[in-house]
């Protein structure tokens, strides 16, 4: 979770200088929101643009650990080449996180980075994502002797 937090903070950074179109005819930087978005409380507010940190799975092994996080990307426009806005915001955060491979001096993004643009789109909102690698501290193991009581 802490690797989240970090990445939010990173990513809200990486896309704040963007005016990407909203459904609501206004421009405004996409909103960084964990996981998913959350429930629309009203619909004056709108959802796209937004980027998307979703922690998808981990995994741990002798000598590491390791967390994959999907990063989706949806921007909003009528306009039949309104997908290179979403392209463009993949790869600004692409490139800032190649040349920023570690965040908060604890976690490392490995390579590869993939990202892409979905064959289907639900015009005219247009979605891609990031598939990110990152490994994580792994904890060290304790042993303590008689600690536990067996019982038959």
């Amino acid at each position: 979770m802490l690797l989240l937090e970090e990445l939010k903070l990173f990513l809200e950074c990486v896309v704040a200088d963007y005016k990407l179109e909203t459904n609501r005819g206004q421009a405004k930087a996409p909103q960084v929101v964990e996981g998913w978005l959350p429930p629309k409380e009203s619909t004056d507010v709108p959802d796209v643009p937004y980027v998307m940190p979703r922690l998808i799975e981990g995994e741990d092994n002798a000598d590491e650990s390791q967390v994959n996080i999907k990063i989706l990307v949806g921007t909003y426009s009528e306009d039949i080449d309104g997908w290179k806005d979403a392209v463009n915001v993949i790869l600004r955060i692409r490139q800032c996180l190649l040349i920023n491979r570690t965040l908060g001096k604890k976690f490392r993004m490995e390579l590869p980075l993939k990202w892409k643009l979905f064959e289907e789109q639900p015009y005219p909102i247009w979605i891609g994502e990031i598939i990110t690698i990152w490994t994580v501290a792994l904890p060290i193991e304790q042993v303590e002797e008689d600690v536990y009581e067996y019982q038959e």
